[in-house]
């Protein structure tokens, strides 16, 4: 049982009447695992936090291990049992309907040659600048923007290695600077899988 709360129309809120349990994979402490509604592939996988959360801010610590420790041991999976890399990304903007709960999307890529993962890379990061927005590597360690902040991150882990390189944009929300539409990141990685 999940505690009841004011967002009965969220999605992602287990207790929300709204909540599409059968597509839940898996639950841990403090976040599940689940299908989306028309994944790109397969083992397409979504990493969502139990408790309602509408940015990493607003996530304890032991939340945001969570999140990417299961991020992390997808992506190893992907490596060892589909022979492919994975991309992990997450998207934090306001909503027309105000209602938003964090969550992290990881899509396996099949291996394509030498070099895949770093195309991968710099495909995002020139997408961004057609956007008028800039994608900059994010050091090792926590990545938290504070909540009054906007933030496109994504990771790509390479298929060979298991190295993860990852890259963001965080801007203020009140700013007119461009942004990462809404299906930014889906939108790159349908192209690369060559689906619609």
């Amino acid at each position: 049982h999940y505690p009841d709360d004011a967002r009965r129309d969220c999605w992602f809120c287990l207790a929300s009447p709204g909540c599409e349990t059968h597509l839940v994979t898996g639950v841990g402490d403090t976040c599940y695992t689940c299908l989306p509604k028309g994944g790109l592939v397969d083992a397409h996988a979504l990493i969502v936090p139990i408790a309602h959360a509408s940015d990493r801010a607003s996530l304890d610590d032991a939340t945001l291990n969570e999140l990417e420790a299961t991020s992390d041991n997808l992506a190893k999976s992907f490596r060892e049992k589909l022979n492919s890399h994975a991309v992990a990304f997450e998207r934090v903007a306001d909503t027309k309907k105000g209602v938003y709960h964090i969550h992290r999307n990881i899509i396996p890529l099949p291996k394509r040659g030498s070099g895949d993962a770093s195309r991968l890379v710099s495909d995002f990061m020139d997408a961004a600048q057609r956007m008028s927005f800039r994608l900059v590597p994010v050091n090792d360690g926590v990545f938290r923007p504070a909540a009054s902040d906007r933030f496109f991150v994504v990771d790509v882990y390479c298929g060979e290695t298991g190295s993860k390189k990852r890259f963001a944009c965080v801007q203020p929300k009140d700013t007119s600077q461009r942004f990462a539409g809404l299906h930014f990141g889906r939108d790159l990685l349908a192209a690369a899988l060559g689906t619609p």
